[in-house]
């Protein structure tokens, strides 16, 4: 069973279809108009609206949670208030339901800029977190790896630039694969863990590999300003209408809902991107067994 948290528009959710996993059974989105869209996609799934209030029993047990948390704050556009902001402080709240699900797997999403994030982070005090440290986190990044190592959590992760992949634009993305690694550590081997990357299964070039298969099996087979491509990314592309395009309508402003398709697209996962923390999940899964 999956989970899908900060579902938008359900582009990490097609991506982690393209990788071989079911559909969602729940999804946790707060857009009405995205949650319409995912009621079409996903009829069966549960339908949840508020991360703050999503919790254990809402839907049976999952295998792996998903969930792109908001990036205003984190994000080089935005006010960089960092896990401290409104938005992307519901981190907290995904880390809460993850607590008290146990899944096996995590897939995170977020921005690139989340590496370079610099604002103090104070972890909340919560008995599911168990004891915090006394100083403040530098970063949101390390904040979510202590929490992750805090709940028996081991991760690897990397940025994926959807240009990497085929697609016409750039748009780095960071993603985290967070892995069961057993009972909750001590907070002492939690710092020592983060501040060292240590990993158990030291995944090594596996991000590499699920790039190379991803870009193998992308929809996006042609660029032409292929001399202007510097170190597989793209600064810009010329490319005729793919033939899923053929005949289809643009979205325009006098069509309805336009504004929130434009959102929702604007802050969706490239699919293909999104495919690869799920190759990710799935060679960590061979790693695994016996």
């Amino acid at each position: 069973m999956i989970w899908s948290t900060f579902s938008g528009i359900g582009g990490l959710d097609l991506g982690l279809e393209m990788a071989g996993f079911p559909p969602p059974s729940l999804v946790c989105e707060w857009e009405p108009w995205n949650l319409a869209l995912l009621a079409q996609h996903y009829p069966d799934a549960i339908q949840h609206t508020d991360i703050k209030t999503l919790e254990a029993h809402h839907g049976p047990p999952p295998f792996l949670i998903s969930g792109g948390f908001p990036c205003q704050d984190i994000s080089c556009a935005g006010a960089r208030a960092g896990l401290a902001g409104e938005k992307s402080g519901l981190w907290w709240e995904l880390a809460r339901v993850i607590a008290a699900t146990r899944p096996r797997f995590v897939v995170l999403e977020n921005v690139a800029a989340i590496l370079s994030d610099s604002q103090p982070v104070v972890p909340p005090r919560a008995e599911w977190l168990g004891d915090t440290p006394a100083e403040p986190f530098l970063g949101a990044f390390g904040a979510v790896l202590w929490t992750l190592a805090a709940l028996g959590y081991d991760a690897t992760w990397d940025c994926v630039p959807a240009g990497s992949l085929g697609a016409p634009h750039r748009r780095d993305r960071w993603f985290l694969v967070a892995y069961s690694a057993g009972p909750r550590l001590r907070d002492g081997q939690c710092a020592k863990q983060v501040q060292a990357g240590q990993s158990r299964l030291n995944p090594g070039s596996i991000w590499r590999r699920a790039i190379d298969s991803a870009r193998a099996q992308s929809p996006w087979t042609y660029l032409s300003r292929v001399g202007r491509v510097a170190h597989g990314l793209p600064d810009g592309v010329d490319r005729p209408a793919q033939p899923w395009e053929q005949g289809q309508p643009r979205t325009k402003p006098h069509e309805a809902h336009w504004k929130q398709r434009l959102k929702g697209l604007g802050n969706a996962v490239v699919p293909v991107a999104g495919m690869v923390p799920g190759l990710v999940v799935r060679e960590l899964m061979d790693q695994m067994q016996p």
